[in-house]
């Protein structure tokens, strides 16, 4: 394990659709096989031997619950009282990072899929290359059938020798730019002390008026730097759980990922009952 990283899950975000199907659980909460869903990433991260160090940032509704759930990792927690953004999420644990921490790797508890090795390739590209920031990028054939829950991700866009230009959030993009099937499955990793100034730069000019932790990729580029990106080898991984849709999907995914011939749990199954 490095000392010299840290990995941050946001896990403050709230979903009224989500609350409304399944009011029993904060949505990082939701089972999959028996554990939370956050837990499913926490695993992926120590079996990826990355760091030994993990803060989670929550939210004042559900930081209690998070902690009970979680209780058996070792765990530092970060709390994000208003709901500002994930740029603002991350400025939030600042306090909480190890100051011997030099890079951080930013996630997001709702992604329950990644693979150790996938997290792993992430860090390990960063610390070879030595820029700022790395990101991994998932490039999509369509936007068809399940893959269509990507479609409200940000989209990857670079230039004309194929390098990271910026991204822009979907909700932002012009006709042109919400083509791309090139998208951000939100992992990160950065240098912790660049990261730290170019937050406290950030402002809210977009359609949802929040601090996007995406925006200080294209200060990056701005700068000089070549910011690195990483295809995910097998776009399943970055199945997303934000609506009772969404998370139906990760749980057919986890299924063709990790236990092809499992069954539901009983919370499992009460859950799909609630959204049919």
């Amino acid at each position: 394990m490095s000392k010299t990283v840290a990995a941050l899950i946001l896990a403050a975000g709230k979903s009224t659709r989500m609350q409304e199907a399944f009011p029993d659980f904060p949505k990082v909460l939701l089972p999959i096989d028996g554990k939370p869903m956050v837990e499913h990433l926490l695993e992926a991260i120590e079996e990826s031997q990355v760091t030994n160090e993990t803060i989670v940032v929550t939210g004042p509704d559900a930081d209690g619950e998070i902690r009970k759930a979680l209780a058996s990792h070792r765990l530092t927690y970060a709390l994000q009282s208003n709901q500002l953004g994930t740029g603002h999420a991350v400025l939030c644990s600042r306090s909480q990072i190890p100051h011997s921490a030099e890079h951080l790797v930013v996630l997001c508890g709702d992604h329950p899929l990644f693979s150790s090795r996938t997290l792993k390739s992430v860090v390990d590209k960063h610390l070879s290359d030595g820029q700022p920031a790395t990101m991994l990028t998932v490039d999509l054939p369509d936007f068809e059938g399940w893959r269509s829950t990507f479609a409200h991700c940000g989209r990857i866009l670079r230039g004309a020798d194929g390098s990271f230009n910026r991204i822009v959030e979907a909700k932002d993009a012009t006709p042109e730019e919400i083509a791309v099937t090139e998208v951000n499955p939100s992992v990160y990793c950065f240098q912790t002390d660049w990261l730290w100034e170019r937050l406290m730069q950030l402002t809210p000019d977009n359609a949802q008026a929040q601090y996007y932790v995406t925006d200080v990729l294209e200060m990056a580029v701005a700068e000089g730097h070549r910011v690195k990106t990483i295809r995910a080898e097998d776009h399943r991984e970055a199945a997303a759980a934000n609506t009772p849709e969404e998370f139906e999907i990760v749980l057919q995914k986890y299924s063709e990922l990790r236990r092809p011939q499992a069954h539901s749990t009983e919370a499992e199954t009460d859950f799909l009952t609630r959204i049919s």
